[in-house]
């Protein structure tokens, strides 16, 4: 039995760290330091800052065939006015400038920023997430900082269900990590820590 759980614990491992069934070696860090002080827009806030999003969508491109990094991708929508006053995206903006296209997309739990988050909205969330990777789609889901005073979110990619867990590469650092480890508490369900999930598939 003990041979089993060791077997176990180090399949996680080598997925984790992407010794094996690495599918996608590309993942960019918001934080690199080649474009982290770049402002997403004029007099607004950094990739560092606030470019979780636009630096998992720049992953999702380069991966799909259609190579851009944080900063060109800002630069292509910069050019195309696609940021909004406050450095937002619509969600379907990679649609402009690569074949990807909005696959599913599911609110888990309403906007409550700064207050104890509502209850899920959807109990599916894990199951829509799971076959969505299983079609092949590239997963992002957008999570909370649950020990920070105002509930700041990020979001990350979702690679692979492992059963106990997703493993994800995360924009903040360009590392691989789980889940719920990282941006969980023990036994924390999968709903509870995402507020949303939206996937792209190839047009």
């Amino acid at each position: 039995m003990k041979k089993l759980w060791l077997l176990f614990f180090c399949t996680a491992f080598l997925y984790q760290s992407g010794a094996i069934g690495d599918t996608y070696p590309i993942v960019y860090s918001q934080n690199d330091p080649r474009w982290r002080d770049t402002p997403i827009v004029s007099k607004g806030e950094t990739i560092g800052q606030q470019g979780c999003f636009l630096a998992a969508l720049a992953t999702i491109a380069t991966r799909g065939g259609v190579h851009f990094t944080p900063l060109t991708l800002q630069k292509e929508f910069s050019t195309r006015g696609e940021f909004g006053y406050n450095g937002g995206l619509a969600l379907n903006a990679i649609e402009l400038v690569t074949p990807l296209r909005v696959g599913v997309h599911v609110l888990t739990q309403k906007e409550n920023l700064g207050r104890q988050p509502h209850p899920p909205l959807s109990t599916e969330g894990r199951k829509i997430a799971s076959t969505a990777l299983l079609r092949g789609e590239h997963v992002l889901a957008r999570v909370s900082y649950r020990d920070s005073p105002d509930y700041r979110q990020h979001w990350v990619i979702l690679e692979r269900d492992v059963g106990y867990d997703f493993l994800i590469a995360d924009p903040v650092d360009g590392e691989r990590a789980f889940l719920e480890r990282r941006y969980g508490k023990r036994w924390d369900p999968f709903e509870k820590l995402v507020y949303e999930i939206i996937s792209y598939t190839k047009n």
